[in-house]
């Protein structure tokens, strides 16, 4: 229920995992047509791949507010000398996308 309700609120795309963490969705604002006023939310249930080159990675998280950059600062801070290649190769699109920065920089197997 947060993802919708932050949706609403900043009329920014979210992206959530479903209750149960199994299911993966886009969360889309619409805007009424009368008005610059969010009044719907378009929730599509989308199939991420599995596996990805370490360009599709860098382009995705570029294309996420500039997630790519956060983690790369991410890890410099809490983990000097990682690298962030490795970090991104060894992660799966999925989490990727839907993890926050955080996480993926403490949990990350590198």
């Amino acid at each position: 229920m947060g993802s919708k309700r932050r949706v609403l609120r900043t009329g920014v795309t979210g992206t959530a995992t479903g209750a149960r963490g199994n299911e993966t969705l886009l969360l889309v604002p619409l805007r009424n047509p009368t008005g610059n006023v969010i009044g719907q939310i378009a929730l599509l249930h989308v199939e991420i791949v599995p596996s990805a080159s370490l360009a599709q990675k860098k382009a995705a998280l570029r294309g996420l507010h500039n997630k790519h950059d956060e983690l790369v600062e991410e890890l410099a801070e809490r983990r000097p000398g990682a690298d962030p290649d490795a970090i991104l190769q060894a992660l799966s699109p999925r989490d990727l996308l839907f993890e926050p920065v955080h996480r993926l920089v403490t949990s990350a197997p590198v």
